[in-house]
């Protein structure tokens, strides 16, 4: 949008964002310019005008942040005091309160609306409990920290979008995604009252994750997983997760699989009723693709071949577990997997 029509602008803002009214200040007209994309549920818009203009907002229902990419703001949430904020700054407003912003010096911001839901479900997520009351941010956000920064960055993929069209901003899969990735910095990267259980809470995030991927491999192991998918689906980097999971569990995600496949194949094969399944059977439905494999890498890990079991019924089961933590002063060896014949359950 473009417009040097008030009216039109208080339509269009009001459309994308929430009901306002545009006051120019100095000029006769406004020279105002939005563009606008969706990022999952999260409204990224970049507003500037040509001229001094103030904007007065209704009671939002959403958080917003405005961040100023060229000229200076100045803000005040309800009544309180007025705040100027330029390049390297960001203006925080909360629910349920008016605002005032106006622009200056052709300033131009990127405007984010984040609704509640999202905004609280994202740090439930980070916190492993509810929230039951509003994130109280502090009101101007300072971007020359590191997490600020990198949160910066984020936002100039949207920005680049207005430039370039339809990236992966607007793209439904790449736009969760990111919108994810500017909650998180924000929470992160700009303090408010429960900035001291976030941190807290990033020490244990480790453990989550492998419990989470753990999870995904035991509940799916016949599903055809890759490293790159596990990972996107606990919302780390390839990296992380191999060495968490070297960490935590002394095995690659797919060694940890492997494993997991493997005790469940000889779970199938003793309990198979006689002349109810194959090996082959039993190897494909897991995911193994090479029965020879399969057969081999069973043999080493169990101490017979999958037919012995399929025929004769051993009476045994096999466990995936931990180890014992290591002694060892590196701490190389923690947790980790212990043979799946480490341990022998007679039945009956």
């Amino acid at each position: 949008m473009r417009t040097r029509d008030k009216h039109e602008a208080e339509l269009r803002l009001a459309e994308f964002y929430l009901p306002n009214r545009v006051e120019p200040l100095e000029a006769a007209t406004i020279d105002m310019q939005l563009d606008v994309v969706k990022v999952g549920s999260t409204t990224v818009g970049r507003l500037s005008d040509g001229a001094d203009v103030r904007l007065t907002t209704a009671d939002a229902t959403h958080y917003h942040v405005n961040v100023p990419v060229r000229g200076r703001a100045v803000s005040r949430m309800g009544t309180g005091p007025r705040r100027g904020a330029e390049p390297g700054q960001a203006g925080v407003f909360p629910p349920d309160r008016p605002a005032e912003i106006t622009w200056l010096e052709g300033c131009t911001q990127l405007c984010l609306m984040i609704p509640r839901r999202s905004l609280e479900t994202e740090l439930e997520q980070l916190l492993g409990r509810t929230v039951s009351s509003p994130v109280s941010f502090g009101p101007v956000m300072d971007l020359s920290s590191p997490a600020a920064r990198g949160w910066r960055e984020t936002l100039n993929i949207v920005l680049q979008e207005f430039e370039t069209g339809p990236g992966l901003a607007s793209h439904p899969t790449t736009g969760r995604q990111l919108e994810r990735l500017i909650l998180d910095g924000l929470l992160v990267g700009h303090p408010h009252d429960f900035s001291g259980d976030v941190l807290d809470a990033g020490a244990s995030a480790s453990s989550r994750t492998i419990r989470h991927a753990r999870t995904l491999l035991e509940e799916h192991p016949e599903r055809d997983w890759s490293t790159p998918e596990l990972a996107r689906r606990v919302h780390v980097s390839v990296r992380t997760l191999q060495k968490r999971f070297a960490n935590e569990l002394g095995v690659p995600p797919m060694a940890y699989l492997r494993r997991v496949r493997l005790s469940r194949a000889h779970d199938a094969l003793f309990r198979a009723a006689p002349g109810s399944t194959t090996v082959g059977a039993v190897a494909y439905h897991l995911g193994f693709t090479h029965l020879g494999r399969f057969s081999s890498a069973y043999r080493r890990l169990v101490g017979e071949t999958p037919s012995t079991t399929l025929q004769r019924g051993s009476g045994t089961t096999f466990a995936v577990r931990k180890a014992p933590r290591c002694a060892d002063r590196t701490g190389s060896c923690v947790h980790r997997l212990a043979p799946l014949n480490a341990r022998r359950l007679t039945r009956g």
